[in-house]
């Protein structure tokens, strides 16, 4: 169920049984040393991605890899259609699915980058923010923004404001030695 932000948290009446919904968004490179981190060290923690590996996200994963040039409208049609569908499944696939039965689930490049990459360098926030509206929000974004150039992280910062303030945005101190550590700990508390 959203919470008052919009963030999403289960919680299922039945069961007493909750989860949290946790993305991370920026550097690629931060982004795999985090999500690794984390799988290494989070039992209850399922991981999952953007594209996903659903029938939509083969096909887009496909094409991303295969074309040059996109249509921002499409890739942010093809990307929210597969971030509906990963958040949908009806299996121990699908994000809502996990939340239900207690588990974090923790996104890798969900809808900030999408935002970030194609809507706002093409001023479509407007547009994208309403075609977002009936996606699950993260209650927790981890940004990374340490490798990321000046103008890609104007784009991020854009990005973010569109989510309303739905989700708590955290940046780690990546610079430190146990900087994915911290994290893990914030999530320990969460």
């Amino acid at each position: 169920m959203q919470d008052e932000e919009g963030s999403w948290t289960i919680s299922d009446s039945m069961s007493g049984a909750g989860g949290k919904f946790i993305s991370i968004e920026g550097d690629a490179a931060a982004c795999n040393h985090l999500v690794q981190y984390l799988q290494d060290n989070l039992p209850d923690g399922y991981i999952c991605q953007l594209p996903s590996t659903g029938p939509l996200g083969q096909v887009w994963r496909q094409r991303l890899s295969t074309t040059v040039r996109f249509d921002p409208l499409e890739v942010i049609f093809g990307a929210v259609a597969d971030a509906y569908e990963l958040a949908e499944r009806q299996d121990d696939t699908g994000i809502i699915w996990q939340l239900r039965f207690g588990h974090m689930v923790i996104c890798r490049d969900y809808v900030i980058g999408l935002l970030a990459r194609y809507a706002v360098p093409h001023q479509l926030e407007d547009w994208a923010q309403h075609l977002i509206a009936f996606l699950p929000r993260p209650a927790l974004t981890f940004y990374l923004p340490d490798g990321l150039s000046p103008a890609l992280m104007a784009q991020y910062d854009r990005a973010i404001a569109l989510l309303d303030g739905s989700a708590r945005i955290v940046t780690p101190a990546t610079g430190s030695v146990n900087w994915a550590a911290d994290v893990l700990a914030l999530l320990a508390g969460e």
